[in-house]
């Protein structure tokens, strides 16, 4: 087919319709690259985004078909239109599905969505970014207690602060029915449900000191999030003598949830259950093997993601 210069209008026109499946086959194998999801699972998602391009270039083939770009009606390039318009909404729903996220209230009313955690204390070691950060904010707006345990005391304020700014953004009005059948409005106890307590993983006596002072604050625990970690690209040893990431990511950790089992238990006992929640990361996939002859890696070159005995 000999395609009209003036019918690279068309073109044109065509080409927002492939950026939902460029976008769609960059974030799945980037994914699938670190194991996040399987590369089975990419087949149904790109197939749905190839969708628009076949359909946008069909239409542009058959216009194209034509004499000429002026000799064609001007309302053929309202379908193109639609479809670029039907090609951003979902990029966006692309966005939102695998970067940011579903949402796991959507379609719950916000007067039973805070009803969900209310009375539960939970403690999240990281909670002042990243992953930490998000699970905060999702339970704080479930209606829980949140622990902010973090070494740096300004960060953990900044971050407690955004999420409040954050949740004053879309809260139900004070005269929204929706509040009306609350016992208690989260909403303006918000801050008073966020807690800031100093912990670094990476010095044992300041995770004994963590525990005792929690203890001190008289409350139950109902869920302890380990969640903190580190990735060191050098080898640093901390004051313990043990390697920052083993402590940090491991040995901190046991310490903390071994001494905080008293009060979980209690809690358990006092409420519908207790749990520990240890986060991890689909890198460990990556690992062949352990050494457990040699956790604190003094008998290996150290890298970034480790390397085998020399």
């Amino acid at each position: 087919m000999k395609v009209n210069m003036n019918d690279s209008v068309y073109y044109i026109l065509a080409a927002p319709s492939t950026l939902p499946l460029l976008y769609t086959v960059s974030i799945l194998c980037f994914l699938a690259g670190w194991q996040e999801c399987g590369w089975t699972s990419m087949t149904k998602p790109i197939m749905f985004t190839l969708t628009l391009p076949v359909l946008s270039y069909a239409l542009v083939v058959s216009i194209c078909e034509g004499d000429s770009m002026s000799s064609i009606p001007w309302l053929l390039i309202t379908p193109l239109i639609l479809i670029d318009i039907a090609s951003f909404i979902l990029l966006r729903k692309v966005y939102l599905r695998y970067v940011e996220g579903p949402d796991p209230f959507e379609g719950m009313a916000y007067s039973d969505r805070v009803k969900l955690m209310s009375g539960k204390v939970v403690m999240i070691t990281g909670a002042n970014a990243g992953i930490g950060k998000e699970t905060a904010e999702q339970l704080l707006s479930a209606g829980a207690t949140v622990i902010f345990a973090c070494r740096s005391e300004s960060k953990a304020r900044a971050a407690m602060e955004n999420i409040a700014i954050t949740h004053e953004k879309w809260k139900p009005s004070s005269s929204s029915p929706l509040l009306s059948n609350m016992q208690a409005d989260p909403v303006d106890s918000i801050r008073n449900r966020m807690i800031f307590l100093e912990l670094d993983l990476s010095n044992l006596d300041s995770v004994r000191k963590a525990v005792k002072t929690f203890e001190g604050m008289n409350k139950k625990l109902n869920v302890l999030i380990n969640n903190a970690g580190v990735m060191m690209g050098e080898y640093k040893e901390t004051e313990d003598k043990f390697e920052l990431t083993i402590q940090a990511n491991h040995l901190g950790h046991f310490l903390l949830t071994t001494m905080l089992l008293p009060t979980l238990r209690k809690s358990a006992q006092e409420s519908s259950g207790a749990r520990v929640i240890t986060v991890s990361s689909s890198t460990h996939n990556l690992a062949k093997q352990m050494f457990v002859d040699d956790l604190n890696c003094e008998k290996r070159s150290y890298s970034l993601f480790g390397k085998q005995h020399e």
